[in-house]
């Protein structure tokens, strides 16, 4: 099922979710997007130490292999759900920023979000550990 990470019947302490990911995009209708359409993304999303709130990784377009560098936090947390924020950022130095949030249902994350470029285009984001 997309978006949806498998785990054990009991949520990771800490918002525990460092791994490899797809991410499945697609551009909000009626955003302001200069190309409007849907993409893939591999994340390889690295936590700090005990799984603090620090998170760093790279993302590779699926479409042309462009690799982009990711730097975010988890930024608040209950018991159910971690959200997390950050930015990436293209070769060219272009960055965009994400929130995502990750929510324990039935015994597996949910993760979704959506993505903002400075231009105004907003993108939902799905992602499903690989």
């Amino acid at each position: 099922v997309a978006g949806v990470v498998a785990m054990a019947a009991v949520p990771p302490k800490g918002c525990c979710i460092a791994g490899d990911y797809r991410v499945h995009f697609r551009a909000v209708a009626k955003s302001k997007c200069r190309h409007p359409g849907s993409g893939e993304y591999t994340l390889k999303l690295v936590q700090a130490k005990g799984c603090g709130p620090k998170l760093e990784g790279t993302a590779v377009r699926k479409s042309d292999g462009i690799k982009l560098a990711f730097t975010g936090s988890i930024t608040g947390s209950t018991i159910k759900c971690c959200t997390v924020e950050g930015t990436f950022q293209e070769p060219s130095g272009a960055k965009f920023r994400i929130r995502v949030h990750f929510c324990w249902r039935k015994g597996v994350f949910s993760v979704k979000g959506t993505a903002t470029r400075p231009d105004g285009c907003v993108s939902v984001w799905v992602l499903t550990r690989i």
